[in-house]
């Protein structure tokens, strides 16, 4: 009778797992990534209820002491009366790998976007709208386009 012999079992078992641990890494790979992108929902989420705090505090998105963005076309980090604006920015920032929080504002409408963990962008705006995908603030509508 010819068989396997221990050797031949030993090489396939340990291609076997090498297999499986590559396959584990890159589903654990895929559920970081999926969290990530649910921590930056989440905070994004956030921004619009601070948007609409400021909105019935000021009557706009930008007024001088209380304003949604700064003059750098980023989410004002620096906002003294909304100081959770700052924490938003710090967790998005952690979670996407600290890149720059664009908004746009006027008196009446906003608009904030973020690149994400998978190139992809994520953008919403004064209407409720959430929006993943090449979708960026538009400087001439406000708005996610």
């Amino acid at each position: 009778m010819r068989g396997f012999t221990l050797i031949e079992l030993l090489i396939v078992l340990g291609i076997v797992a090498l297999l499986a641990s590559l396959i584990a890494i890159a589903v654990m790979r895929e559920a970081k990534i999926r969290s990530l992108v649910g921590k930056i929902e989440s905070n994004l989420s956030q921004v619009r209820q601070v948007a609409a705090q400021i909105y019935t505090e000021s009557n706009t998105y930008i007024a001088a002491d209380n304003s949604l963005c700064d003059i750098n076309g980023t989410l004002n980090e620096n906002n003294l009366t909304h100081p959770e604006l700052k924490d938003i920015a710090e967790q998005v920032k952690k979670a996407n790998g600290n890149r720059t929080i664009n908004c746009i504002a006027d008196d009446r409408s906003y608009c904030v976007d973020t690149e994400l963990p998978t190139g992809e962008k994520i953008c919403i705006d004064h209407k409720g709208v959430i929006k993943k995908g090449n979708f960026i603030c538009s400087p001439t509508k406000i708005e996610c386009e």
